[in-house]
């Protein structure tokens, strides 16, 4: 009977949704790795692994800081996926990303699925990045330091109204 099929399948963490993220093709893969040899050579000139993802200049820094955001997106997205489908079915394997459905042509913006495709391959190849983190938050200046500049400023220019440019 069907009904007992799809039960007996539910019971083990059968994933029912087809997959709609499809393997990524050579082309995309050869510019996954142009980038994360681009981040690789980033941290032999600067020392890390965290270059900047926003500024008003798109140079090449800021275009390698935005796809280590996407990858480290991915990857958040990537856990929280792992949690919901741990609770959701609690006797299913461990599962790949690239074996869970793309969400980006999905109907429905709350249907299940990552929006940025990342692999297994790719990860284990970042983790594999000494100093690399995935949950790089850039430091903000700390108000004292903040206070210590105005403070300079005043002294220097005889007055506290701070450009704005």
């Amino acid at each position: 009977d069907e009904a007992q099929h799809t039960k007996a399948l539910q019971q083990i963490g059968f994933v029912f949704e087809g997959r709609t993220n499809p393997q990524p093709n050579m082309e995309k893969n050869e510019n996954w790795m142009k980038r994360y040899q681009e981040l690789i050579e980033y941290e032999r000139i600067n020392g890390n692994f965290n270059p900047p993802s926003t500024g008003r200049d798109v140079n090449a820094a800021f275009s390698i800081g935005a796809w280590c955001d996407n990858q480290r997106h991915a990857y958040r997205e990537y856990k929280a996926l792992l949690k919901v489908f741990a609770t959701k079915y609690p006797n299913h394997p461990h599962i790949k990303p690239e074996d869970i459905a793309s969400r980006k042509n999905a109907k429905d913006p709350k249907e299940s699925g990552m929006t940025y495709f990342i692999s297994k391959e790719r990860i284990d190849k970042l983790h594999a990045l000494e100093g690399f983190t995935w949950e790089f938050r850039p430091s903000i200046t700390p108000f004292e330091r903040r206070l210590e500049e105005y403070i300079e400023f005043q002294q220097k220019e005889e007055h506290g109204l701070v450009p704005q440019h």
